[in-house]
Parts: structure tokens; C-alpha cells; sequence
């Protein structure tokens, strides 16, 4: 018999979505690959905004890559975004 595996906690960055540049247009929820993304409703947009399940997340950056607003920024467990920040701007086509 196989031993079963312990879950690892991994230390990926999380997507956070700053609701006051959501505009709800989906584009978000279109490119996420794993479907933890949902527009939920709101008093801030009258399309909805962005509403990410952090458990189904796997930290991927294709949302944020993506946002035509930069309403979704990925953090890292540490707090910090320098890298992806640069991952961005380059995806982007600015360097």
C-alpha cells in the first residue's frame, strides 16, 4: 500500500481585485484557466466585479496580465508584488 500524500502548503502569490477599478466586463473570468473566477453583484458597477475563490486559485497571473482596467494585482505570500509587477509590464509590451 501506497502511503497517502500530505497536502502541501505551497507559497503561491493570490489575485486580489481593487473593486474600485472592476468594471465587471469579464475578461477576467474568460482567461482564468481554473474557473475560480466570478462577477458577483455590486453597488460599485452596475455590471458586477470580480470575485476570486482563493482556494481554487493557483496563482496562474493570467487575470491580471489580462485586466484591461489593472484591477487585479497578485501578491505574494510575503506581501510583496515586485516581480509580478515586472512580469506585467513586460506581457504587456511597455519593455
Amino acid at each position: 500500500m501506497i502511503p497517502e500524500k500530505k497536502k502541501q502548503n505551497r507559497n503561491r502569490p493570490k489575485a486580489i481585485v481593487d473593486i474600485t477599478y472592476c468594471t465587471g466586463c469579464e475578461v477576467c473570468v474568460l482567461v482564468c484557466p481554473v474557473d475560480c473566477i466570478a462577477i458577483v453583484e455590486s453597488a460599485l458597477s452596475f455590471n458586477g466585479i470580480a470575485e476570486i475563490d482563493e482556494g481554487t486559485c493557483t496563482g496562474c497571473n493570467l487575470c491580471a496580465i489580462d485586466c484591461p482596467w489593472e484591477a487585479i494585482t497578485m501578491i505574494r505570500p510575503d506581501g510583496s508584488q515586485n516581480i509580478y509587477n515586472k512580469q506585467l509590464i513586460k506581457m504587456r509590451g511597455y519593455a
